[in-house]
């Protein structure tokens, strides 16, 4: 450790400024100090994450965090009334309630990092229990660490930011729905596609939080996010499918102009149609992604009912009917192909539909018997 910057030339000073003036720009809370405020002024009711017992428990088993200096104080939004008047109208009853008790001197305050610091410091200092009942509302004082902001919704995004920084880090769902939820401009990427989610019919859910389609079916975030750059990438000209055999790069265009939106809303419908769970299928959604591309034709008119009614009457057909045990056939009919698992799931399926459909007129355009299964893996990037 040095208390100099080491290395430092003049091009990394000039990118060091020019970095801090963008960043300060765009700032969304300006720190205001420490402030000793009431243990239990309400936390982040969405975007949090749950306070489990069994993690003071094994903090104060521990004594990590116990010793004082140890000890990071909780970390606190305050927002004038004026300002948080607005969010507290938009909120039930209910929550709003709750949100009031951290109405002090005409500024709203809200904890957004430091809920299990809460709860130990109210257990050591016999605050946490009246009797058998949690006691929610004490009358204990500690230091906060306390940011000013103008809008409440930055405590969903500060707190998505400051796990980014710390060892314990939130799952990739909860980032991205704290990081919508706050609507700041530093979040846009995340904010497009969200919108893009309520277009196709998709949600992300976690700690409380939906972004997206409200109605949609639950995809995990790395999905939304693999569905959302491919079609983008397929769209703009620019899809590349490298051949994992024997290397060979095929590239993939439109035949006619078409919208991202609606090359992922196929591959939705179709997930939607054929096994109607609430819950989608990571491997099923990017394995007919690559599909939709590759053999378009399928997820339209005639082709595509048949292809519903395929999937429909093979999950019956399993001993285990679930979406799941479906998608695994498929896998496997495809070849399993190592490191090629959303490719393997759209061979087999295509191959399995195929047979089943030999011999009918408008499949045999589309090029889907079984003459075509060389061509389609090659094509996914799986076969020589």
């Amino acid at each position: 450790m040095s208390h100099e910057l080491v290395n430092l030339t003049k091009a990394h000073k000039k990118r060091l400024i020019a970095y801090a003036t963008k960043q300060m720009q765009t700032v969304v809370a300006e720190y205001v100090g420490v402030m000793r405020l009431p243990v239990d002024i309400p936390s982040l009711k969405a975007g949090n994450r749950d306070t489990f017992s069994k993690e003071i428990l094994k903090k104060l088993k521990t004594g990590n965090g116990v010793e004082s200096g140890l000890w990071r104080p909780p970390a606190v939004i305050r927002v004038s009334l004026e300002n948080a008047r607005a969010w507290l109208n938009s909120l039930s009853d209910e929550d709003r309630e709750y949100y009031l008790h951290g109405l002090i001197d005409g500024f709203l305050y809200i904890r957004w990092d430091g809920d299990h610091r809460r709860w130990m410091y109210k257990v050591l200092h016999n605050d946490a229990f009246i009797g058998d009942e949690q006691n929610l509302w004490g009358n204990l004082e500690y230091d906060c660490l306390v940011y000013e902001t103008h809008n409440p919704f930055n405590a969903n995004y500060m707190f998505a930011a400051v796990q980014k920084t710390t060892s314990k880090a939130l799952t990739p769902e909860e980032f991205f729905v704290n990081e919508v939820k706050s609507g700041n401009v530093k979040a846009q990427t995340q904010i497009n596609l969200a919108n893009v989610l309520d277009v196709v019919g998709m949600k992300v859910s976690a700690a409380g939080i939906t972004a997206g389609n409200q109605t949609g079916i639950e995809v995990l975030f790395n999905d939304a996010d693999f569905l959302d750059r491919t079609a983008e990438q397929y769209i703009a000209g620019k899809l590349t499918i490298k051949n994992k055999v024997n290397g060979a790069v095929v590239k993939w265009v439109p035949s006619a102009p078409v919208i991202k939106t609606d090359v992922i809303k196929d591959v939705v419908r179709l997930h939607s149609s054929a096994f109607g769970s609430p819950i989608a299928s990571s491997t099923f959604l990017r394995g007919m992604l690559l599909l939709r591309i590759v053999r378009p034709g399928m997820f339209f008119g005639q082709p595509f009912t048949d292809l519903v009614k395929f999937i429909k009457r093979d999950l019956s057909y399993l001993a285990n009917q679930t979406m799941e045990a479906a998608v695994s056939r498929y896998k496997y009919a495809g070849g399993n192909q190592h490191n090629g698992e959303n490719e393997s799931v759209a061979l087999g399926l295509a191959t399995m539909f195929g047979g089943a459909v030999e011999g009918i007129p408008h499949i045999d355009v589309i090029l889907l018997n079984h003459g075509d299964v060389p061509t389609l893996g090659q094509d996914l990037g799986i076969l020589k």
